[in-house]
């Protein structure tokens, strides 16, 4: 008897079961695998909205200079539309000054003494040992603890000790004194910048800043002065509908991530699920649905109300379209309404403040409806697995209660053939 083949295609009949419950246990687990690429574009989306939740964010401006050698121009969401007239008289500088030359860096001075460091309110006394280096003194001025920093400088011929200060501005000068010697410090031919305040003028009006960036005169622009210039030139903030225009792109590029990826998860229409396990599921539905839920509402009481008035409409299925030029009139038209749809004003909500508490609740680890049901398809899957183990120990004890009955079964046929070959033989 081919009792292998026989124990075999039993078997193979009674393991159907545990066949199916495997297709079921990797289907729950594909669809925990959808629900979370569906929770990471719920993530995107959340990421997308918050960057529009804030009036500076949804506000967009480009700035530009006639001179674009005497400063660089950055414009924030605080900006306003404007021109100016400005001028650089002076730029911010850190003090730095030199030694006299002298033969070796490290080969002791010969001076003994004290040099006394003071910038601003703060002064430290340094003392000075005739056997001090270059290399030595430059390491006690570094340890003072001062805002000042030492190093050396080879000319090829001689070496000279340079102090520079760390700050920029007036308030950073730098006041020295020699006490025993002289170093040569406080020679006019060797200081080579003074700390001084940079020094502007827009529209006529004088501007002193410690720093080359001035941030504060002209709200939500900052200027970063590169060169003084002989004469004024002219600085323009205008809105830049474009580049709002490319952030609520992204919004919609991300929500239309998350409606499709439902669509193509739960099935939509012609589009067949791609997890059966998640065919026309309930929570997915409900999650576009809160989602579409958000665009009909109205925000402030300017000449646009709507996301749909701002060009950001809803397609048949689901998704949205941007209407970049109907975006740009409602931005010349209204600025003010267009922010107030977006993000708002004071503690008024804009769309994109609960466009991003919808996202939180929805992806919630605790809470929120998709984890949810993440946790119910891992249950299942663990419950199929449960089973299967069931199922695999029954089909182990099966197979060897068969071997063990067939075995007997052919042990007593191979002696009934045994005895019948005797009588044969015999007869």
């Amino acid at each position: 008897m081919d009792i292998e083949g026989l124990i075999e295609g039993l078997v193979g009949v009674s393991r159907q079961p545990i066949t199916r419950l495997q297709n079921r246990a990797a289907s729950a687990r594909a669809a925990v695998t959808e629900l979370s690429d569906i929770g990471s574009l719920l993530s995107k989306l959340k990421t997308a909205a918050g960057n529009l939740d804030t009036v500076q964010e949804v506000g967009s401006f480009k700035a530009s200079a006639s001179n674009e050698n005497a400063v660089a121009l950055s414009a924030s969401g605080l900006a306003q539309p404007g021109s100016y007239e400005v001028q650089v008289l002076q730029l911010a500088s850190a003090e730095r000054r030199y030694s006299n030359g002298m033969a070796s860096s490290n080969s002791a001075l010969g001076h003994q003494g004290t040099l006394t460091l003071q910038l601003g309110t703060e002064d430290v006394d340094i003392a000075v040992e005739a056997t001090d280096t270059l290399d030595s003194l430059i390491k006690k001025i570094n340890d003072s603890g001062l805002r000042v920093a030492a190093s050396s400088f080879f000319d090829g011929n001689e070496y000279r000790l340079q102090i520079r200060g760390l700050d920029a501005g007036a308030e950073n000068a730098l006041t020295l004194a020699q006490s025993g010697f002289d170093l040569g410090l406080q020679e006019e031919a060797n200081i080579v910048t003074q700390a001084q305040n940079a020094r502007v003028t827009i529209d006529g009006f004088l501007v002193e800043s410690s720093s080359n960036n001035i941030n504060q005169a002209i709200p939500g622009l900052s200027l970063a002065l590169k060169q003084t210039t002989s004469e004024t030139f002219q600085v323009n903030i205008a809105d830049d509908p474009e580049a709002l225009g490319a952030k609520v792109k992204g919004f919609v590029d991300a929500y239309n991530a998350v409606i499709n990826k439902v669509h193509q998860t739960a099935g939509f229409g012609t589009i067949k699920a791609s997890n059966s396990a998640l065919a026309g599921d309930s929570s997915l539905r409900g999650i576009t649905s809160q989602l579409s839920s958000q665009l009909s509402r109205s925000f402030g009481s300017g000449a646009f109300t709507t996301l749909a008035s701002l060009g950001v409409q809803l397609n048949n299925n689901g998704t949205l379209k941007l209407d970049q030029s109907k975006l740009s009139n409602a931005i010349a038209t209204d600025p003010r309404a267009v922010t107030d749809i977006l993000a708002g004003r004071d503690d008024v909500a804009g769309f994109m403040d609960q466009m991003t508490e919808l996202t939180d609740r929805l992806t919630d680890p605790n809470k929120g409806s998709l984890s949810i049901r993440k946790d119910g398809f891992d249950a299942r899957a663990r419950r199929f697995d449960d089973q299967i183990e069931t199922e695999q120990k029954r089909l182990e004890a099966l197979e060897s209660r068969l071997r063990k009955t067939f075995s007997q079964m052919d042990a007593t046929v191979a002696g009934y053939n045994a005895q019948l070959n005797y009588l044969l033989a015999n007869s």
